[in-house]
């Protein structure tokens, strides 16, 4: 974060002119419902649409921002938020966005043991202290070393299953061949993994196809 956001600072960076626009009664109610987390600073509608407010917009986002950033995985109904956390520990303050919950898949499984993990994971759910738990992605492991399989087992999963998609390999190619295939880039799948020496060409195919 740029600074420490206060209910002033943020308030400060706001149009002052409780237009209402935005919902709430007036700017400082909407400066505190951003620090809470239950609005957005696109949800300020003369922050966004008037060009004087330009440099007040970014300096915003900037401030009330995440260190750790957050991101959406999936499309739809079933999208799944991660990150956004602001603490180290729950007790210091409520984080906002629960662990996600994945299903690894193997490309070395058939395509029929695929389809039948698939639908297992679908119906797999559990209740835990009142709440209905259930498995939130589903991740593709390039394990065969085979790109045309890997690629092949991607587009089977993001075919069959709703649950969002994490795509699994060192090889930034292989990952190419799995996002190009038909209907798996429109789902916003997790590109893993980026490292040092891969960095660039990994980041370069999410930016490509707008993926995490």
């Amino acid at each position: 974060m740029a600074g420490k956001a206060t209910l002033l600072t943020v308030y400060k960076l706001l149009p002052q002119t409780n237009c209402g626009e935005c919902g709430e009664v007036n700017c400082m109610t909407f400066a505190s419902t951003l620090l809470e987390r239950k609005k957005a600073v696109k949800d300020c509608p003369p922050l966004v649409k008037d060009m004087k407010y330009k440099a007040q917009f970014a300096t915003l986002t900037e401030l009330i921002a995440p260190p750790v950033r957050e991101i959406t995985l999936g499309v739809g109904e079933r999208a799944v938020k991660i990150g956004g956390k602001q603490v180290m520990y729950r007790h210091d303050l409520t984080y906002h966005n629960p662990t996600a919950v994945a299903i690894d898949v193997s490309d070395k499984l058939g395509d029929a043991e695929i389809i039948d993990r698939l639908n297992q994971a679908e119906k797999f759910q559990f209740n835990h202290i009142g709440e209905n738990l259930r498995l939130d992605a589903i991740a593709v492991r390039a394990a065969s070393g085979d790109a045309q399989r890997f690629a092949q087992a991607v587009a089977l999963v993001a075919k069959t299953s709703p649950l969002p998609l994490i795509i699994c390999s060192l090889d930034p190619a292989a990952l190419r061949l799995a996002v190009e295939q038909k209907g798996v880039y429109e789902k916003k799948p997790m590109l893993y993994a980026a490292t040092k020496d891969n960095w660039k060409d990994v980041g370069a195919l999410a930016k490509q196809y707008a993926c995490p």
